[in-house]
């Protein structure tokens, strides 16, 4: 599953001008945190084992990939497998009326990863059947939206909408896509994270390098003198 977002255009303006990759994992949560995300519908008489169960659902675009070669022997290695992935991704996206040129898009990322950070699927089974499913987050400016409305309206093949985080509950979506945007989520507000936690880490050096500097013979004396001036109208007598 994808999970797609665009942004403001002015948004879009600022990450381009964050050039290095630091920069760009901190501004991630606010990508995250301005964007609307895209959610198709199943057609009514959807084809499929689960089509009836999910007929009519909105979600996630989707894409099924096998998980081995054409000889069904082999399983796909991962260069090859995010190759298919993304061009099957492309493929649905586009069908639904996105630009996706590199003008249009400002990042993409395969974000279900464990700890080693290798892909590891989100597994979900509906009524018997076990589907593993990897999720990939996509950032367009919403002028990509804009620049392939005309390749939507020659063809497009599903219901489509754009909705903000919170509204996405308003929708009858299938439980599965909680789970992606949950997954999109600690992704993308991970960097935010880290970037607040080394800036803690940079104050805190700092005050513990100025505190281990040396002090001279005369700072020290003249602290020391200071400290012990007597206080203007006080009588020194009493």
């Amino acid at each position: 599953m994808c999970v797609v977002q665009r942004v403001p255009d002015e948004m879009a303006t600022a990450w381009r001008a964050a050039r290095s990759e630091a920069a760009r994992a901190a501004m991630e949560a606010q990508l995250w945190a301005c964007g609307e995300f895209l959610l198709v519908k199943r057609p009514e008489q959807a084809a499929g084992a689960n089509g009836k169960l999910l007929a009519g659902l909105w979600q996630l675009p989707t894409v099924e990939l096998a998980a081995r070669d054409d000889d069904g022997e082999e399983p796909v290695d991962e260069v090859t497998a995010a190759s298919l992935r993304q061009a099957a991704v492309d493929t649905v996206l586009r069908e639904q009326g996105l630009c996706l040129s590199d003008a249009h898009v400002l990042c993409r990322k395969l974000v279900s990863r464990g700890a080693d950070g290798e892909p590891r699927p989100i597994v979900q089974t509906f009524s018997h059947l076990r589907h593993a499913m990897l999720v990939e987050w996509m950032v367009i400016t919403h002028a990509s939206s804009v620049a392939g409305r005309a390749s939507r309206a020659a063809g497009a093949r599903d219901e489509m909408c754009w909705l903000s985080e919170p509204n996405i509950g308003s929708k009858g979506a299938s439980s599965v896509v909680a789970k992606h945007i949950d997954c999109a989520r600690a992704h993308a507000t991970r960097g935010a994270a880290g970037a607040s936690a080394a800036a803690a880490g940079g104050d805190a050096k700092r005050k513990r390098k100025a505190a281990a500097q040396p002090v001279s013979i005369a700072a020290y004396f003249a602290g020391s003198l200071a400290s012990a001036a007597p206080v203007a109208g006080r009588d020194e007598t009493s």
